[in-house]
């Protein structure tokens, strides 16, 4: 089977997934509401963001870095070398021993400067607990979580060759699916006792069970109406 199809089709395995996902977050990510003024702070730390792109200017430089910086943790977490690093004005570029769909999409999907706020949040608070992190956490985390989506929107528009070469049908699926987990994963590391992850695993699952079974009956009986089509018209040939 040659690649660009494997691809399509993994694509469309991955759609039932994606569609669950998308209808269940919203539920998820309800009973942030209930704690009002971290919400506020973390839609504050996103407008941040907003207002200092219009401002200025996209950020590229910090973006290159971050997005060179991810293929390469990628590749180190599945095995692989990192040969060379290179970040300057005009672009970056990082050369790899082996590379993968996870590697080459890897900077689409994960928000690195957001896992990094976060990873040195806990460090910080793990520390010394009475420190007042929180608010700078979570500000830090909204102003980290609008970059990543205004430049991964940006990277896409631009006809990457990772995305290309992974395939664009399924390169976008597998990377709306990757970031709305990752949202719901760093909600639940923000809001721990707000977001019940398993809860929002299991509902996923159960739905995306349902759009199988539904798609897979509605392909058996494409299928079976082309058989009969086919036989019918074998026989009036005869």
């Amino acid at each position: 089977m040659p690649a660009r199809l494997r691809r399509f089709l993994l694509g469309l395995v991955l759609l039932p997934p994606l569609l669950a996902t998308l209808y269940h977050l919203p539920d998820a990510l309800l009973p942030l509401g209930s704690d009002p003024t971290a919400a506020l702070i973390l839609l504050g730390g996103m407008l941040a963001y907003v207002l200092t792109e219009l401002a200025f200017s996209r950020p590229m430089r910090t973006y290159v870095f971050g997005h060179e910086l991810t293929h390469a943790l990628a590749a180190l977490a599945t095995g692989g070398k990192v040969l060379s690093f290179n970040v300057s004005k005009k672009g970056g570029s990082v050369s790899l021993s082996k590379s993968n769909f996870i590697v080459a999409l890897a900077p689409y999907c994960v928000p690195i400067y957001t896992v990094l706020v976060t990873v040195l949040a806990f460090a910080v608070r793990g520390a010394d607990p009475s420190l007042p992190v929180r608010e700078p956490f979570l500000a830090a985390v909204g102003f980290t979580l609008a970059f990543h989506a205004s430049l991964t929107l940006f990277a896409i528009r631009q006809e990457q060759p990772d995305i290309k070469k992974t395939g664009s049908f399924f390169s976008l699926v597998f990377i709306a699916f990757s970031n709305l987990w990752v949202l719901a994963l760093i909600s639940k590391a923000v809001f721990r006792d707000s977001v019940d992850l398993g809860g929002f695993f299991g509902d996923a699952v159960k739905t995306q069970w349902l759009i199988f079974k539904w798609s897979g009956g509605k392909l058996l009986e494409g299928a079976s109406w082309a058989w009969r089509a086919a036989w019918d018209a074998a026989g009036r040939g005869a």
